[in-house]
């Protein structure tokens, strides 16, 4: 039986004042997909993550066509400049969208795993001004992987406060080799690739670096 998309999108136009940003733009998305935009800079890769993620400011712009997203959908994005709370430690910025639907103490364990996962283990109770540019992003991506990601968890640590609402995902994410060394680089790459394994996920991904997809994985702009 055909498995109803995660996310479709069909003949979608945003426009800002006159400028066309997106024309007649079509996309699905299943679980296990894992799509590529690659384009110019100011061409409105991250208008379309905005307007996926629910956050463009409708008054700026003009928008038609159709979205359709499959109940429940949880959307986690990972801005393209991280947007870490400054006051708070690097371990609590990973936290905060986890407590919406596990317990405090799970949260923390749950976001310790994936700080780990991302060679920030020793940054947990720094503060985001600390961090390299490079650091920052990847707390950035450990915290969307957190929300988005329910299957991978040592579940002996983190049991049944993982089993919330939701019951599908959409990873965004924009830009997430930025300011990342060879090893940070493919480490994230890696996680990407596991993630896909988690059922009812898929990932949606700009990125100006060719260096980690097929031609298979692009969607034409």
């Amino acid at each position: 039986m055909n498995q109803k998309p995660l996310l479709s999108i069909k003949k979608l136009n945003i426009k800002s004042g006159s400028l066309q940003l997106i024309k007649d733009f079509n996309l699905e998305l299943s679980a296990g997909d894992y799509k590529v935009i690659s384009a110019p800079t100011g061409t409105g890769k991250t208008t379309l993550f905005n307007y996926i993620a629910g956050i463009l400011p409708q008054a700026a712009f003009e928008v038609s066509g159709q979205m359709e997203k499959t109940p429940d959908l949880r959307v986690s994005y990972a801005f393209q400049e991280p947007r870490l709370i400054p006051s708070i430690s690097v371990l609590k910025n990973v936290m905060l969208p986890l407590q919406n639907i596990m317990d405090e103490q799970s949260a923390q364990t749950a976001a310790r795993q994936w700080l780990t996962r991302f060679n920030l283990s020793t940054k947990s109770n720094d503060y985001p001004e600390s961090l390299s540019g490079g650091e920052k992003q990847r707390a950035n991506l450990a915290r969307a992987f957190a929300y988005a990601s329910t299957g991978i968890y040592d579940r002996s640590v983190v049991p049944e406060a993982l089993e919330g609402p939701y019951k599908n995902s959409l990873l965004l994410l924009d830009e997430p080799f930025s300011s990342q060394d060879t090893d940070n680089a493919q480490n994230i790459q890696s996680l990407i690739q596991e993630t896909l394994f988690i059922p009812d996920t898929a990932i949606l991904l700009i990125t100006h670096d060719h260096t980690f997809f097929n031609d298979n994985s692009i969607i034409p702009w």
